[in-house]
């Protein structure tokens, strides 16, 4: 990690549809110089939400769809950058209900998290 860097994208995903709400949410450290960065992150935006809208027209798992995500954008990055940082890619599920005022959805079933096992990590 300390040569390679981190990334980690949060996917919003609507709890009903799956659906992508709103951006995809990248932080990273230590992978490029800080010239590249925006590029570098539009570029790996961009291709992951065509990934995970790729994955979701071939109504794919949504476990599976996030270890094929963590798969597509190593590769991805290593083909850009020639090298692969840490990984971490997250979904959080929204409620767009709760979010709209619609239905007796209270604040705190606005945002649903995943623990990491629910996300397919085996640790």
């Amino acid at each position: 990690m300390a040569q390679n860097g981190v990334i980690s994208l949060i996917f919003k995903i609507d709890t009903k549809s799956n659906e992508l709400v709103g951006n995809i949410q990248i932080e990273s450290r230590g992978f490029v110089y800080s010239s590249e960065v925006k590029t570098i992150h539009t570029q790996i935006v961009e291709f992951a939400r065509a990934k995970y809208n790729e994955n979701q027209k071939r109504r794919m798992d949504i476990k599976d769809n996030l270890k094929q995500m963590k798969e597509d954008l190593s590769d991805f990055v290593n083909k850009i950058i020639g090298r692969v940082p840490m990984l971490l890619p997250m979904y959080v599920y929204i409620n767009r209900e709760a979010q709209n005022g619609h239905g007796d959805v209270t604040l705190d079933e606005a945002v649903v998290g995943m623990t990491l096992d629910e996300q397919g990590y085996d640790d």
